[in-house]
């Protein structure tokens, strides 16, 4: 996944990354003393707020695109984030499979590198939910 998020930050900015450049890049992806503390929960409420998509909708079945682009991104945090499995995290989407998360994870890393929005909007999110967790809370300014 650190991987991924270099190449494509170098492919979206067409540039060579430096040292430092990786480093800020990854910076929110390195273990911290609260990372432990990054819930599955907190990360589906942080992009229920973000998309404005109700919790029970992002964890449902809806197959509605901006739902499945929430799910697909709150999954893909969900498995960045903390320690959770794939089997783990699938269960708490209502009992799908395994490869379902690992589809969205891909998925997820695919437009990352395609889509400079999508990239943002990871970024952005990964910034939030570490920023509640290691002082006060941000605002969700989309």
């Amino acid at each position: 996944g650190a991987l991924n998020r270099i190449c494509a930050y170098a492919s979206l900015n067409n540039q060579k990354i430096s040292m430092l450049e990786a480093q800020e890049q990854l910076e929110d992806l390195f273990p911290s003393s609260f990372q432990n503390s990054i819930k599955l929960e907190d990360i589906l409420k942080t992009c229920s707020e973000y998309f404005h998509i109700p919790i029970h909708d992002i964890t449902g079945v809806s197959r509605r695109q901006p739902v499945v682009q929430a799910r697909h991104t709150a999954m893909y945090l969900i498995r960045e984030l903390t320690d959770l499995s794939f089997p783990s995290i699938a269960e708490k989407f209502g009992g799908r499979d395994h490869t379902t998360v690992l589809h969205a994870t891909k998925k997820i890393k695919g437009q990352m590198s395609e889509r400079q929005e999508v990239y943002r909007i990871i970024a952005q999110l990964s910034r939030i939910i570490r920023n509640r967790f290691g002082s006060a809370s941000d605002d969700l300014a989309a």
